[in-house]
């Protein structure tokens, strides 16, 4: 599964942005063969359509490294995109609160990594990569099945994705959609590696000593998984309890010492009391069109 990488059951929303001098908007499952990660739209106003005249040019871009100029995106889902002269290339950047999934739109898009427009912080790296081992497609109830994995985004807060296509001319596409389980897994992988920081240094070494983050993260879906109904707060305790895998695992990186363990998992719990709320009812899902 790629690290970067959507569905909550309920009503859907459609944005559609573009970078075409013409364009048509519609609701639909994923082109490429995936899974409905995008749905029948409701009623909730026409879409949002925005027009760019294409390049002239017959150059293709590789990644998105180039992509700056703003493309203005209105609906329900926060998301930053960008393209670039070629216009063959969208940067997409979740600006959001929660974890997303994001998948080619169309067949003619792929989906890149793109580190250069991504979080650098530990914490954060830890967190996506604990969250991208934590078997979502096993135990996500709306993980697109038949998708490639390594075309299933998980791009948390603040990350980004890429889509390319590889002729000019041709539409860059992609579908999103914020993820319960992928929020949950990152939000607990995160808080944990933030509180252990404040205490430890997280030298590689450490770090590989028991999988701490990769364990609570597995854990936190597997919880989530045996009652998708219950409430944050629960969840993120039950998670991280003492005696549960997460919190044997978290407690190997206090081998050393484990003074500051209590200190550490308490920092852990009120953060998660903080994170945002997951999604309950709604399915969100916005579709970027580039050319």
């Amino acid at each position: 599964m790629r690290g970067r990488g959507v569905l909550a059951a309920g009503t859907a929303t459609l944005v559609v942005v573009c970078l075409m001098t013409s364009c048509t908007s519609s609701s639909r499952s994923n082109e490429n063969g995936g899974s409905p990660t995008s749905a029948p739209a409701t009623d909730s106003g026409p879409p949002t359509e925005i027009t760019i005249t294409p390049s002239p040019a017959d150059t293709v871009a590789s990644d998105c490294s180039a992509a700056s100029t703003p493309v203005p995106v209105t609906g329900v889902l926060p998301l930053g995109a960008f393209t670039d002269s070629t216009r063959t290339a969208l940067l997409v950047k979740n600006t959001g609160l929660l974890t997303l999934l994001i998948v080619p739109g169309n067949t003619a898009s792929t989906l890149d990594a793109a580190s250069y427009a991504d979080p650098t912080d530990l914490p954060d790296t830890l967190a996506l990569d604990a969250v991208a081992h934590a078997d979502l497609p096993s135990n996500d109830p709306y993980w697109p099945p038949t998708v490639p994995l390594d075309q299933v985004y998980i791009v948390p807060p603040q990350w980004a994705v890429c889509a390319l296509v590889p002729t000019a001319g041709e539409d860059a596409r992609i579908n999103a959609s914020e993820d319960k389980f992928a929020s949950a897994a990152y939000f607990t992988a995160q808080k944990l590696a933030l509180s252990a920081q404040d205490y430890l240094t997280l030298t590689p070494d450490v770090l590989k000593q028991g999988q701490a983050f990769i364990t609570c993260a597995q854990g936190t879906v597997s919880l989530l998984d045996q009652n998708k109904d219950e409430n944050e707060d629960q969840l993120y305790s039950s998670a991280i309890e003492t005696g549960s895998a997460c919190h044997t695992g978290y407690q190997t990186l206090f081998a050393d010492d484990e003074t500051d363990l209590p200190k550490a998992s308490d920092e852990a719990i009120d953060l998660l009391d903080k994170t945002p709320k997951l999604i309950e009812d709604e399915k969100f899902i916005s579709e970027l069109i580039g050319h």
